[in-house]
């Protein structure tokens, strides 16, 4: 993913063009948020933000933040009549899953997150903490998606189907690899649907295939009744 270009997107100016495109005011949008006013503004004037307090933000506004650090045209125009976002999302857990699956290691993240930014110091026990937590700063999420190479913030712009067929493409053995922590919503949800999912799938291929036979039989069925000179119009049935 593009490192550089994404970790110039500044949250907070974000929120306030979308208070300017709906005409609201600090003030309205604090109500909507149940939080003291100079407390938000606090938050505005910060480049980076909470990813729970992020979806709060979105909600209020009807406007999916997290697609400003998409790389996908799909996760673009999540606002209006086509928002959505899943407060429920433990991004912790998906990170942990996904870091299991390809058997990275926590010192071996610490020693990414290293490379990539060395002002910096990132201990084991720091990834744990991490791993652990429903929310995470999005600084920080840039720079994990980054490391791994995965975009941690198209999740948040996925409903729980979206990310099920996600993980059936990018993780297709992840049901037989298991995840027993419970922090793992990812994993439980990947565990208890993909099977769902592939059923669905199955089914679906043999209704195609079965209306496929159907529309042979009825074209032939139609020619016979023409040559015999009789109706081979026949009304659809509800």
């Amino acid at each position: 993913m593009n490192y550089s270009e994404l970790s110039l997107v500044n949250i907070g100016d974000l929120i306030e063009k979308r208070l300017e495109e709906v005409k609201m005011s600090h003030a309205e949008l604090a109500r909507a948020l149940n939080m003291d006013q100079s407390n938000m503004n606090r938050q505005l004037r910060k480049e980076s933000m909470d990813t729970g307090r992020l979806t709060q933000f979105s909600k209020a506004l009807r406007y999916n933040f997290f697609m400003a650090y998409s790389e996908e045209d799909q996760y673009k125009h999540l606002k209006n009549d086509e928002f959505k976002i899943d407060e429920k999302i433990h991004i912790g857990g998906i990170i942990k899953a996904i870091s299991q699956r390809y058997k990275i290691t926590y010192e071996e993240l610490c020693s990414r997150l290293t490379k990539l930014d060395p002002h910096s110091v990132y201990r084991r026990s720091d990834i744990s903490k991490l791993v652990s937590r429903k929310t995470i700063d999005t600084s920080k999420l840039l720079k994990i998606s980054a490391v791994l190479d995965i975009n941690f913030f198209e999740f948040y712009c996925m409903d729980v189907n979206e990310r099920l067929l996600w993980a059936h493409k990018n993780m297709s053995d992840f049901p037989e690899y298991g995840v027993e922590d419970d922090s793992s919503t990812f994993g439980r949800e990947m565990t208890r649907k993909s099977k769902e999912i592939k059923d669905i799938i199955e089914e679906l291929s043999k209704v195609r295939a079965d209306y496929a036979i159907l529309q042979y039989k009825y074209k032939i069925l139609q020619k016979r009744l023409r040559d015999a000179g009789l109706p081979y119009e026949v009304e659809e049935v509800d």
